[in-house]
């Protein structure tokens, strides 16, 4: 009986290896040679047919055949971080992780740091961090409350293949398609009671302290706080084809397939759209601020509603809205790039609402996510030297 097989190793740039392999190895015993080899821990590894091989299956159970190949992405150094969190990591090649900031919010981990091996990816809250492990496990630390512990469902956070990180929250999509959530808004709502259908979950949003799923089917299930949002009840029956959803603070909205919007949670955060519910056609994409939101649609106009003062009333710059390509966003304001590579802002003026003193220089631009959205909410609180080493 056959014990050993061989397994081609390839790599997008065209190199490869070959690895003798014992049936009874796991992917992860797979990755640890091809590792040993080109000196650099491995992301991801697939199958010829695009299936993605699970670090705890053995070969056998992935179907691997001698002298099949497999396709493997090197892991480089990358940053984590996000808007308004006070802690910045940086997951080395080597699956160790460096981070810092405020100690009490994430930038201190040395009390995990001997369960970051082998980490994959990092999320990052307002206070916390959150790693997910290449066995499917996930470590957290920081500020409690924006779930920098997560003891309460850590015999649940096994096999997690999709991992979000929110204001005050996490949330996991574990590979049977259900999910675990922690953090304050998880601790606003119970979300055993919706257990059963919370299955076959593609992504998840979140708002200030309540949550939505978007299933594969187009339905969306949510839980929480129901001033924030966890209660779709009165729009349930009009949840249906959802492509896409967003948050504000303490409001939903969801496009659907047929480029319409539906909105639900607190009426000035954005939870109610019917002003404008007659121009929500053929919408393409959507953003949110702190409380407000800007729908792009298909002949280049935006559409907005909410707190005025967060962005939701872009009258003034109304007949500017046009041919736009892009729109990106602060906590309080929205900047639109427009298809002559000019750009429209509005909104609150201290958070880029007012783009006057630079218009002139405005004239081809791309997408501004880095200068815009870093400038009001991921710098003003992580202002700080990278370290060298």
């Amino acid at each position: 009986m056959q014990t050993s097989i061989s397994i081609h190793v390839a790599l997008l740039s065209g190199q490869s290896v070959c690895i003798v392999s014992e049936l009874q190895w796991t992917i992860g015993d797979l990755r640890s040679r091809v590792a040993e080899h080109w000196g650099s821990r491995i992301s991801s590894m697939a199958a010829a047919g695009g299936l993605q091989l699970k670090h705890k299956w053995t070969l056998e159970v992935a179907g691997l055949k001698d002298g099949d190949t497999v396709f493997a992405t090197l892991r480089r150094p990358a940053l984590y971080s996000s808007p308004g969190a006070s802690a910045v990591a940086l997951v080395h090649s080597d699956g160790s992780v460096r981070v810092w900031g405020d100690s009490a919010y994430g930038g201190d981990c040395s009390a995990v740091q001997e369960k970051l091996r082998d980490v994959q990816e990092v999320r990052v809250s307002s206070g916390a961090c959150a790693a997910i492990l290449a066995n499917g496990s996930v470590v957290t630390w920081g500020d409690d409350l924006s779930g920098g512990d997560s003891g309460a469902v850590q015999e649940k956070l096994q096999d997690v293949v999709e991992l979000f990180a929110f204001r005050c929250a996490f949330a996991a999509i574990l590979a049977d398609g259900s999910v675990v959530s922690w953090g304050e808004a998880a601790s606003r709502g119970d979300s055993r009671t919706i257990e059963a259908q919370l299955r076959n979950v593609q992504v998840i949003s979140a708002t200030r302290s309540a949550f939505a799923a978007l299933l594969t089917d187009g339905s969306v299930v949510a839980w929480g706080d129901v001033a924030c949002g966890g209660d779709t009840r009165h729009v349930q029956e009009r949840l249906k084809n959802v492509r896409h959803i967003d948050a504000s603070e303490r409001a939903f909205a969801a496009i659907l397939a047929d480029g319409g919007i539906v909105t639900w949670g607190d009426a000035e955060s954005g939870g109610d759209s019917s002003k404008v519910q007659h121009s929500l056609k053929a919408v393409l994409r959507l953003k949110a601020s702190d409380a407000a939101f800007a729908a792009l649609l298909a002949n280049g106009r935006v559409v907005t509603w909410g707190d005025p003062g967060c962005g939701g009333d872009s009258s003034a710059v109304f007949d500017s809205l046009e041919d736009v390509q892009h729109i990106e966003v602060s906590s309080r304001a929205f900047a639109a790039v427009r298809a002559d590579g000019s750009v429209v802002t509005w909104g609150d003026a201290m958070f880029g609402g007012d783009s006057s003193g630079v218009q002139q220089q405005l004239t081809k631009a791309g997408p501004c996510t880095t200068a815009f959205l870093s400038l009001k909410r991921t710098l003003s609180k992580t202002m700080m030297r990278i370290p060298r080493n």
